[in-house]
């Protein structure tokens, strides 16, 4: 009967929250790293290390390996989850802060405490991703002040960065040439091991002169692209494919049957974040080319 299987749905959602713990010790987050001055995609990992009791609490201990390096106060955090809610430490009050509340739902907010900035986060989609057959609860949630969304899954967190203090900083965004552009690869014992991009290795490196090899000259104008852009290429295409993926490797666009130097693309079904464009024929990969779209 109907009764049954609603009992049934909860049944089973209830088991799985019940197995789900945030950070478990070995959980590991892999990111992608950009870097500008030069130019190299390299990574850097979280790690939950142990843990330890902060105010009566068993809290999970996170620490950052790899780039970029700052200072022991943002390279490790002190979690803890309760009924679906996980809460960070916040050392300049003294007390703790919620990071994710994955029980709200579209409409719904909650306020996250950095330093000593309030900031409302509101959830604006909710979906189900399944991972290694864990429905895990994911959200697009949005902060006030914030022109973009941004996606966090249960049991793994934010798939751009996992620090809170670079997520939702008080005095806006800054820019000093490294930051994160993406989950790769994250693991623990609990749902296992999942890749989010298309590479098979999670510990790659780029740099500006492995995308030069045997490379099309690939010129976008405007790069940031608001609405649309130019594309001019350095050799006649033919029957070429063109296809565009976020920073998580997800393919986004894929535009067929290119021929000639030059196209235009628009920025439908891209939010502001930073992309990849490959051109690609019979013969395999022509070339690559980043490129990054603002918001107006």
């Amino acid at each position: 009967s109907l009764l049954i299987s609603v009992f049934l749905v909860f049944l089973f959602q209830n088991t799985r929250a019940q197995e789900l713990k945030f950070a478990p010790t070995g959980a590991t987050w892999t990111h992608s790293i950009q870097m500008l001055l030069p130019w190299v995609s390299i990574y850097n990992e979280w790690i939950s290390i142990g843990d330890t009791s902060i105010q009566n609490k068993t809290c999970q201990i996170i620490q950052r390996f790899g780039e970029p390096t700052v200072d022991d106060f943002t390279n490790r955090y002190y979690v803890y989850d309760e009924a679906r809610v996980v809460y960070f430490f916040n050392f300049f009050n003294n007390d703790f802060s919620v990071l994710f509340d994955f029980n709200k739902e579209v409409g719904e907010s909650w306020i996250t405490i950095v330093d000593s900035c309030e900031i409302a986060i509101t959830v604006d989609s909710t979906g189900i991703e399944m991972i290694n057959g864990f429905a895990l609860k994911s959200m697009f949630i949005t902060r006030a002040g914030s022109d973009g969304s941004h996606k966090i899954i249960e049991q793994i967190g934010f798939l751009d960065d996992f620090s809170p203090y670079d997520q939702f900083l008080c005095t806006g965004s800054m820019f000093d040439g490294t930051y994160a552009v993406g989950i790769r690869c994250y693991t623990d014992t609990i749902i296992g091991f999942h890749n989010f991009q298309a590479q098979i290795d999670c510990h790659y490196v780029h740099s500006s002169k492995d995308l030069a090899k045997n490379q099309i000259d690939i010129k976008i104008s405007p790069n940031p692209i608001y609405d649309k852009a130019n594309i001019e290429l350095g050799e006649s295409l033919r029957n070429a494919n063109c296809m565009i993926y976020n920073s998580l490797g997800q393919e986004l666009k894929h535009i067929t049957n290119i021929w000639g130097n030059q196209l235009q693309i628009d920025r439908v079904g891209l939010s502001a974040g930073h992309y990849y464009m490959h051109f690609r024929d019979k013969s395999g990969i022509l070339g690559t080319q980043r490129f990054v779209v603002f918001d107006r």
